[in-house]
């Protein structure tokens, strides 16, 4: 069966890794989220690239109104979703105590609540069809953080107890909620990451590589696919053994 897919935070290395493998597997839509203006030009580029039955769909994951709006809109065109793809996420780091408590409220904002609502408004294309697949992409940070990840840890960790929460609300309704945990990834993201933890990171990684953004895009498609269909309530960790180091 062909797959609708939406994927949030599409315009970043991974969203666009994910994207891509859901295209190579035969994808009937993509969804490709991005969050305004400075991003829309990478938006297009990757739909362009994507080829028929990709669409952009553009929202701030702090504007609940927006995410139901247009998440309701992409759903109506394609005719429901099958998969969402919780990927979008702002890492700001920075110590605890030198933090800004706005740049704190944002991550927790966009890592947490923006997941949550965003399959909040996936969820009835979902229960009518009596299937659907939620995968949230979180991170080893919320096991295994480094400096600076406080609020991003706290929110990545939140997020996996929404995957094992949702899954116990809806198993019975057809719809299955994962969760995928990659190690250090090589993104922008990494870079600021790097900057306050500095050799320690890849010094943690038993594999002594960071991932491959293509990497964690094959894990989370897989999950999605009929063959994992007894998986649900699960974190796959996708990390060159970075939790064991």
């Amino acid at each position: 069966m062909t797959q609708r897919v939406l994927v949030t935070g599409a315009s970043g290395a991974i969203g666009a890794a994910i994207a891509h493998e859901f295209k190579r597997r035969g994808a009937a839509a993509i969804g490709v989220h991005h969050r305004g203006e400075a991003s829309r030009e990478r938006a297009e580029a990757l739909c362009a690239l994507l080829g028929e039955g990709a669409r952009r769909v553009c929202f701030d994951l702090r504007d609940a109104a927006a995410i139901d709006r247009e998440i309701s809109a992409f759903s109506q065109l394609v005719g429901g979703i099958d998969v969402l793809v919780c990927n979008a996420a702002v890492f700001k780091p920075d110590l605890l105590a030198t933090a800004d408590p706005g740049a704190l409220a944002e991550t927790l904002a966009v890592d947490l609540l923006g997941p949550m609502l965003c399959a909040r408004a996936a969820l009835p294309s979902m229960l009518r069809q009596r299937r659907g697949v939620i995968v949230m992409v979180s991170s080893a940070a919320s096991v295994r953080p480094n400096r600076g990840q406080c609020a991003y840890a706290a929110a990545k960790a939140g997020l996996e107890g929404l995957v094992r929460a949702m899954a116990v609300e809806y198993a019975r309704k057809g719809v299955r909620v994962l969760g995928v945990r990659p190690g250090p990834v090589e993104s922008a993201m990494m870079t600021g990451a790097m900057a306050l933890a500095g050799d320690e990171v890849k010094a943690r990684v038993p594999m002594g590589r960071l991932v491959r953004a293509e990497e964690v895009a094959a894990t989370v498609a897989a999950l999605a696919g009929v063959e994992q269909s007894a998986l649900t309530g699960t974190i796959v960790d996708v990390d060159c053994g970075y939790h064991l180091g």
